[in-house]
């Protein structure tokens, strides 16, 4: 693989400027087994993001419900002079 390619894909990375295509080079490049030193660094990063897409949350997400408070409002419905 062009190491000079991979370099310039990774200061668009960094900068937020790569495409959805070059990001996509840059996962099956760091999965790959021939990475150069140069981007040695950058290998646990890639693989971490590679390993959290796998993760999910075992416990179900709960949201809170809306309740409106009908005790209030039947006391300043009945307390306004109606």
């Amino acid at each position: 693989m062009d190491y000079r390619k991979i370099d310039n894909i990774l200061n668009k990375y960094f900068e937020g400027m790569s495409t959805l295509e070059e990001e996509k080079l840059l996962r099956q490049y760091f999965a790959s087994g021939d990475i150069a030193e140069a981007h040695e660094p950058y290998r646990s990063m890639f693989q971490y993001f590679e390993n959290a897409q796998d993760v999910t949350n075992p416990l179900p997400v709960r949201l809170k419900e809306n309740r409106r408070n009908y005790k209030k409002y039947y006391a300043s419905f009945f307390f306004s002079g109606f």
